[in-house]
């Protein structure tokens, strides 16, 4: 969970700067690890109804469709 970022694009914009981050390889052993992450997104609206787990939940539901598209994707929050 990330605060702070006021519309989808701030948090689509941080999503990608972790992805990235979370891309480099890493030097480990005299070798390299890669990684992968993707991302779910969903945002708290102050005059919505949302609850934290309810925001846990979305995030998690997008995430998962954000593997079924490909590594390293990110899937916006609903509308």
């Amino acid at each position: 969970m990330l605060e702070g970022l006021h519309d989808a694009r701030s948090a689509y914009v941080a999503a990608a700067k972790i992805i990235e981050a979370v891309s480099r390889p890493v030097a480990v052993d005299g070798g390299e690890a890669r990684v992968g992450a993707s991302i779910g997104l969903a945002l708290f609206a102050p005059n919505g109804d949302a609850t934290p787990e309810g925001l846990i939940k979305e995030a998690d539901e997008r995430m998962y469709q954000a593997k079924r598209a490909g590594k390293g994707r990110i899937c916006p929050p609903a509308p």
